[in-house]
């Protein structure tokens, strides 16, 4: 049986019933300890795909390297859209290859006629709870 380390906390957050995508209430994606807010910003009729944003957060405890972690999140002009799509069970990141692996088998492509070239879309799997934005830093790693 694999052993699982990091936060207890953020493993059964992430694993808890979790209520349906809410533009108001933003998302988390739950890391090894450390926790992402993002922002919602569009659902599907669906439900079954949301585009999200990282905000501007800042820090708006005085408790230094502490658990105890209170922030203040602000839309991000500059923030980059990602894709989240439900599917097997899980949210999942609708990626596109980078551009210079892109190009590296496009070459091949073009001096094999039969080389078969990789997929240029793939998937990351996410951990995310639905309950709300929640950012935390771990500073013991």
């Amino acid at each position: 049986m694999p052993q699982q380390f990091g936060s207890i906390v953020n493993h059964i957050q992430a694993h808890s019933k979790q209520p349906e995508p809410s533009i108001e209430r933003g998302l988390t994606r739950y890391m090894w300890s450390d926790r992402y807010a993002y922002f919602i910003n569009s659902i599907s009729k669906d439900g079954k795909t949301i585009i999200i944003e990282r905000p501007l957060r800042g820090r708006t405890d005085n408790n230094g390297m502490s658990e105890s972690q209170n922030y203040s999140y602000a839309r991000n002009p500059d923030a980059k859209e990602i894709t989240l799509r439900f599917r097997y069970g899980a949210w999942w990141e609708v990626a596109t290859c980078p551009d210079r692996i892109r190009r590296y088998h496009e070459m091949k492509a073009y001096k094999n006629p039969n080389y078969k070239p990789v997929k240029t879309v793939y998937w990351k799997k996410w951990s995310v709870g639905f309950h709300g934005m929640s950012e935390y830093f771990d500073y013991s790693f």
